[in-house]
């Protein structure tokens, strides 16, 4: 008769747990590399900080600075500050620049992607205040416009950030002025397309 060697119960028992234990290490070892690539690819940022350049052909610095609540949900502040010149008309002294402020607030919601890059669909409500006193002339407005929006927002892995937004905004405003003998005042309402066109940072 032929021997056979006889293998314990324990060694067999030893060996499965020793390959299964090897491929478990394996899978784990590579589930692991995708996630820490992904995030060494893109950072995950907080706050973007834009600036509006269209409102400094007025020239008024705006600034909007964005918070990430969520991974598809941000609040921003809106505060901007400068002098607006009026148009000259012909054979009239030039009018003097108006000093202008501006504060207000967005919410946006990212329907496609998230903070970092994505469609984003939003309100925004920004109060608006104006003031002259010069020239034997004193003049007051304040204007507030609400209105909704549709975006997208592309942020660089080094943190840079374009950020636009169309939408339509309903804009309210009150003004008042005096020469000391006369006084006129006005207010109106009216629908204005909201057009913002942002560049700035990500942190």
């Amino acid at each position: 008769m032929k021997n056979r060697t006889s293998v314990s119960p324990a060694k067999v028992a030893f060996a499965i747990a020793a390959f299964l234990l090897t491929v478990n290490v394996g899978r784990i070892a590579r589930a692991q590399v995708p996630t820490a690539t992904v995030e060494e690819a893109h950072p995950r940022r907080k706050v973007s900080v834009t600036i509006s350049p269209l409102h400094l052909t007025l020239p008024v610095l705006e600034l909007t600075g964005e918070y990430r609540v969520l991974d598809k949900l941000g609040v921003a502040v809106v505060l901007g500050a400068g002098k607006v010149t009026p148009k000259a008309t012909a054979g009239l002294p030039p009018p003097p620049s108006v000093p202008v402020w501006e504060a207000g607030l967005q919410g946006r919601y990212y329907l496609l992607g998230d903070f970092r890059h994505g469609m984003q669909i939003g309100a925004e409500a920004i109060y608006m205040h104006a003031s002259l006193d010069g020239n034997g002339v004193s003049a007051v407005a304040d204007g507030f416009s609400l209105g909704g929006f549709l975006g997208y927002k592309v942020m660089a892995d080094v943190g840079f950030t374009f950020d636009c937004q169309l939408g339509y905004q309903v804009v309210g405003f009150g003004a008042s002025a005096t020469n000391g003998q006369m006084t006129a005042s006005r207010q109106s309402a009216q629908g204005a397309v909201l057009l913002n066109l942002n560049v700035g940072w990500s942190f």
